[in-house]
């Protein structure tokens, strides 16, 4: 799980980018504040996916259109858990 929140921007479209899980695109051209709806607000993306076959999990956030990525939390589960 992704936790995020838009703390800076005041508006959709100020801050969008892409977030990668082990080199494939997990999110495109992620909007925080779309997403949330409004600044401040926490929104939280839950991406099933799983290790690599060395047991790696790889993120990467990638510079949309505008502005810098920006997360601010990582949750890693083991299957099954809640």
């Amino acid at each position: 799980r992704l936790h995020f929140a838009e703390i800076v921007e005041v508006g959709p479209g100020q801050r969008v980018f892409d977030v990668l899980v082990n080199g494939l695109t997990a999110l495109n051209d992620f909007d925080i504040f779309a997403a949330a709806g409004a600044q401040n607000t926490a929104v939280v993306r839950e991406l099933n996916v799983f290790a690599d076959a060395s047991g790696k999990l790889t993120l990467a956030f990638d510079k949309g259109p505008a502005g810098a990525p920006l997360v601010n939390g990582i949750e890693v589960l083991q299957p099954g858990a809640v």
